[in-house]
């Protein structure tokens, strides 16, 4: 079976998915696993893509206001 796993964050966001892809590889499945440009987790023997997303920047930009993180949300993830 053939999977595509998104996982947009922090290398803390990203690790666990990486090891189900890792575990569903060692399986016989396809996966390709797509995540932030600036995750930092360990991607090697992964077929890894980026969403070109720079999370941190993303996460800066909303703070700690959910009003700010839905208006980031329209225009970083949307798009």
């Amino acid at each position: 079976m053939g999977v595509t796993i998104l996982c947009a964050g922090t290398r803390g966001d990203v690790e666990p998915f990486a090891a189900l892809a890792r575990e569903a590889c060692r399986r016989g499945h396809l996966v390709r696993l797509a995540v932030s440009s600036t995750s930092g987790a360990d991607l090697r023997g992964l077929d890894a893509v980026s969403l070109r997303v720079d999370y941190r920047a993303f996460v800066a930009e909303q703070g700690v206001s959910p009003l700010a993180a839905l208006r980031a949300l329209r225009t970083t993830v949307r798009p």
